[in-house]
């Protein structure tokens, strides 16, 4: 068995400086092989290299653009009411001074006459809807005459905050009074 062991790393030994004076030769052969166009191959596969990294930013740059696009596009469909802002300077653990309470008050009252303004044009909207002659029959003139002839009817209609409930009021007193009659048959006799 030692000879057989001997052997075979004799046989490795010897086979072995074989293949590796192969692996040199190779070595040598293939840069002789690139050594006769160096320039030429070199720059070939510099501007095919250039080329292709040119065309994968060129695809980057695209596909980064398109995404942009859409990201816009969505963000203007979606663009939420805008958030109130907190116009004022103060902390959640802070106390309110009296410029913080100004801003508030003024805040506050801008919006209540926009909801004043808002009630008044509904109730003049269902007012009309209900009488379809209300703005005929509920007139300057008309009140005025009323004034005249009823004072304390007048005064009672106009004391009352409810611009509806006064509107009605006084649409059925200048009805019931015959005050609005008065006035149609002026116009009817300025006509003809």
């Amino acid at each position: 068995m030692e000879n057989q062991t001997e052997n075979v790393s004799e046989e490795i030994q010897e086979q072995a400086p074989v293949q590796a004076t192969d692996i040199q030769i190779a070595e040598t052969v293939e840069p002789t092989e690139t050594q006769e166009t160096p320039s030429q191959s070199d720059k070939e596969y510099n501007f095919n290299q250039l080329r292709k990294s040119k065309e994968q930013l060129e695809n980057r740059v695209g596909e980064l653009e398109g995404h942009l696009k859409n990201m816009m596009e969505t963000s203007q469909q979606a663009v939420p009411a805008p958030a109130p802002q907190n116009d004022f300077d103060i902390g959640d653990d802070d106390l309110a001074e009296g410029k913080h309470l100004k801003k508030l008050s003024q805040e506050i009252n801008n919006l209540r006459h926009q909801a004043d303004s808002h009630q008044r044009a509904a109730q003049a909207a269902q007012l009309t809807s209900k009488f379809s002659d209300f703005n005929e029959v509920v007139t300057k003139e008309n009140i005025e005459k009323l004034k005249q002839t009823e004072p304390e009817l007048h005064a009672s209609i106009t004391t009352g905050s409810d611009l509806y409930v006064n509107g009605v009021s006084a649409y059925k007193a200048l009805k019931s009074l015959g005050i609005a009659k008065d006035n149609f048959s002026n116009q009817k006799d300025h006509v003809q």
